[in-house]
């Protein structure tokens, strides 16, 4: 094989299955192949603006037309008659007889189109009833499958925790899919994870807190229990009138977020961090220390490889691969050293051989233990730390979190002692 010069696959993929005519991509209608980043958004939201679909697709005007007739929204219709600008890749001649005898769900059809549209999001109703008691899905497509167990464990917990952040705290990531198709391509840039600058939106609150006439009071975790929120930002971020203002940042920056001083003020801008707003909400629903522990170390895994301490896999097999005594720096892989490179996994994978750059000390463990689980708990959150220090995984000092705290809770200390609700 060859050693390609990007960090992701995606393209490669999307190239794969690109069925698109010479004259379709050279009208640039449609603009991407099956296999992309998401086209339009389709949330009837007060947060959503029109202004953020600001890229023109394609549509199929009769299915269009179709569905407004029969009541769907705008931007329902949109979305279902974009897809139904491809042909259908596979039909099985039985789902096209039809029959008394033969029944044949419609649902097929439209998976049949909706199954081979490849986005980085797909929008997903719920299976035919026989199949399954599962309802509308939103499923998050752009993670690439690690080498560990670990790392899999890791990314997966932390988009299930960062959609419940989002609903909790009702935060705002919209910016406009030109950017967010910037992104992707900056994405497949060579370290991009450590060098490159994406788009991400400045204020991700919905509201301005420091305006608000009185901060958010509760949410309703999964289980239906109410939580006083122990964590958000008060601080206005925003420095002029333009609140959906996106900028240039490292991952570093939007995983772990950017300094602030002990005022609330900051150099430039400051942005919260996705990470530490996770670990704010996993403390206001009260994670069990055991659990705890595992997810907290999940998340310094992402934060110590958002922060560059960590490199991501294709970092480590390119280095891997340069550094072989059998490669002779010209792009060809030979079948000696993809050998050795797929024995260097396989160690990894089953944990006889370490890989220090790629996983520091991160690997699958047991925490049995309730003592030793709440002891690492502690050390993760930092609550030993002396006040003024930086969290591990935190934009602000400890001080300032609990400023924070008390703010959005909108009480004052309690004393020494004092029982606290359960929130239940």
């Amino acid at each position: 094989g060859l050693l390609v010069d990007t960090d992701v696959r995606w393209n490669v993929i999307a190239g794969a299955v690109d069925d698109r005519t010479p004259a379709e991509r050279e009208a640039c209608v449609p603009s991407k192949s099956r296999y992309d980043s998401i086209d339009c958004y389709i949330a009837e939201s007060e947060l959503r603006k029109d202004k953020y679909n600001d890229v023109p697709i394609a549509v199929n005007s009769e299915a269009h037309e179709a569905l407004l007739e029969a009541g769907i929204d705008p931007l329902m219709a949109q979305h279902i008659a974009h897809l139904f600008v491809r042909d259908p890749l596979v039909i099985f001649e039985d789902d096209l007889n039809h029959s008394p005898d033969h029944p044949v769900d419609p649902m097929l059809h439209f998976e049949n189109i909706q199954s081979t549209n490849w986005n980085s999001v797909r929008f997903k109703p719920p299976p035919p009833a026989s199949a399954a008691d599962i309802g509308w899905r939103t499923e998050f497509r752009t993670m690439e499958v690690s080498l560990t167990d670990f790392e899999n464990a890791a990314f997966s917990v932390f988009i299930v925790l960062l959609s419940r952040v989002i609903l909790a705290f009702n935060l705002n990531f919209y910016m406009p899919i030109s950017e967010v198709d910037a992104n992707m391509a900056t994405g497949h840039e060579r370290d991009a994870a450590r060098q490159g600058q994406f788009f991400f939106r400045r204020n991700i609150f919905s509201t301005k807190l420091k305006d608000a006439a009185t901060p958010p009071s509760s949410f309703v975790c999964d289980l239906g229990h109410i939580h006083n929120p122990e964590f958000a930002w008060p601080f206005d971020f925003v420095c002029d009138d333009n609140v959906d203002r996106t900028e240039l940042m490292s991952l570093d920056e939007i995983m772990n977020g950017t300094p602030l001083t002990s005022d609330g003020s900051a150099p430039g801008f400051g942005f919260p961090g996705l990470i530490p707003m996770i670990r704010g909400y996993m403390s206001a629903v009260s994670t069990k220390d055991t659990v705890g522990a595992r997810v907290q170390r999940y998340l310094d895994f992402i934060s110590d490889r958002a922060a560059g301490k960590l490199v991501t896999t294709a970092t480590w097999m390119r280095a891997y691969i340069t550094s072989h005594p059998g490669y002779k720096h010209d792009s060809v892989v030979s079948d000696a050293v993809c050998f050795d490179l797929m024995q260097e996994i396989r160690g990894v994978v089953d944990g006889t051989r370490k890989a220090p750059t790629l996983l520091g000390e991160y690997y699958a463990g047991r925490l049995d233990d309730a003592e030793s689980g709440k002891a690492m708990l502690e050390s993760l959150r930092g609550t030993a730390m002396e006040d003024g220090e930086m969290l591990k995984g935190s934009s602000m000092t400890s001080s300032v979190i609990e400023t924070v705290m008390r703010h959005l809770a909108n009480t004052t200390p309690k004393p020494h002692g004092e029982a606290k609700p359960d929130g239940k």
